[in-house]
């Protein structure tokens, strides 16, 4: 696997010249870290967070746009490989804001093999890749799927339809995201 470099990285951020010597000279002021470090420690204080989220919600609100929050709220994780290449997570979450799963009786199969059935819809919610690190320190790719509740606790009672919520999770990762789950 190639890991990209520091000046990769930077270079996938397409800043120019300018920008990156203006964020080299910051990020040598004492002054300007301390406030970085400040602001950083600020937006992960959930006491925080949750103020900009009622904030961001308040100003939608006024532009006619009504906005709810998703914080998926971790069950268990499914480990496999992005690209045959790089280790990927995928956190099966849960949040009361996603739909219930509901199912229809169908007509399933062909000729003499056809029985009655049930058609599933199962809400679910999507979060772009993000690299993070395993416990070995080794860069990753975790993607979060999130559900209702109800649909966590049918998956926990029946194998079939924890392995449709799995189905579901990777082809809308794989469809949504362009890449190629193992």
């Amino acid at each position: 696997t190639k890991m990209a470099s520091g000046r990769e990285k930077l270079e996938d951020l397409n800043m120019t010249q300018d920008e990156l010597q203006r964020f080299e000279k910051a990020f040598k002021s004492e002054e300007f870290r301390k406030l970085f470090a400040e602001y950083a420690e600020e937006i992960s204080d959930p006491e925080n967070r949750k103020r900009y989220e009622e904030e961001i919600a308040a100003m939608e609100r006024e532009r006619g746009t009504d906005v709810t929050f998703i914080n998926p709220e971790p069950h268990y994780v499914i480990k496999t490989a992005l690209d045959g290449e790089k280790k990927c997570f995928i956190n099966i979450c849960a949040n009361q804001h996603v739909g219930k799963p509901t199912s229809q009786p169908s007509m399933q199969g062909e000729g003499p093999n056809r029985r009655m059935g049930q058609t599933w819809s199962v809400p679910h919610s999507l979060t772009p890749g993000r690299e993070d690190l395993d416990k070995d320190k080794q860069r990753c790719m975790v993607y979060d799927v999130v559900s209702h509740q109800e649909t966590l606790d049918m998956a926990d009672r029946n194998k079939r339809f924890k392995q449709m919520v799995h189905d579901i999770a990777f082809s809308g990762l794989e469809r949504q995201f362009s890449i190629k789950l193992d």
